[in-house]
């Protein structure tokens, strides 16, 4: 089977993804498609306001150290606080793995098989927080757990985290293994064996508002 790489084909035809500016213009987002368990707190609920422009994208790097990005264009974010402290936040977000975008068709289309998310035996993804600790300088420690494609690893980020009236504005970037969560073909043998980057990297930039009782 030929494999895109998200790189150069055989046939010499390149496989790029839109640019960052472009995914975040041309995607519109859909929280109302998106499954999600409600949290278990008793006190205020916050969810995506997906009419403020929300950002979700990650950045993978393929042969010659290239840049090519991703997002989705289904998926919440929900939030639950238990006092008036960001501390006590519980965040919550959950993705439809099918609504993957890049730009590209060809590239879009690998990452939905088994080489990549396997969409159709894992329809979503998701990060849910154990804790979030203030640092004193605006940041956010936010750790908890994510899963894709079946598999669960503890993960942990550095958060910024606003709060302004009824509405919670919080930007982050995040890191993490492709290799950690089965994101290769069944045939690699190690991290970068199918000639893309290890790393991956997650940025948001959300806004919460909160929910009428």
């Amino acid at each position: 089977m030929k494999r895109c790489f998200w790189a150069i084909t055989l046939t010499l035809v390149a496989c790029h993804s839109d640019s960052k500016e472009e995914l975040i213009t041309n995607v519109d987002v859909d929280n109302d498609k998106v499954k999600t368990d409600a949290l278990p707190l008793d006190g205020a609920a916050y969810r995506l306001d997906t009419s403020a422009d929300p950002v979700l994208l990650f950045t993978a790097w393929g042969m010659m150290n290239q840049e090519q990005y991703g997002t989705w264009s289904e998926y919440d974010v929900q939030a639950g606080r238990s006092d008036d402290l960001l501390s006590s936040l519980m965040v919550s977000f959950t993705i439809n793995t099918e609504s993957v975008e890049t730009g590209n068709n060809q590239m879009t289309s690998h990452l939905k098989t088994n080489d990549f998310f396997d969409v159709a035996a894992h329809p979503t993804g998701s990060f849910t927080s154990s804790s979030v600790s203030e640092n004193g300088d605006g940041t956010y420690v936010v750790s908890g757990e994510m899963t894709l494609r079946g598999t669960t690893k503890e993960l942990t980020y550095l958060a910024t985290i606003e709060e302004a009236g009824e509405v919670i504005h919080s930007t982050a970037t995040i890191e993490f293994s492709r290799w950690d969560f089965g994101l290769y073909p069944s045939d690699a043998i190690g991290p970068g064996d199918d000639g893309v980057g290890d790393k991956v990297v997650v940025e948001y930039d959300v806004k919460l508002k909160l929910e009428e009782s």
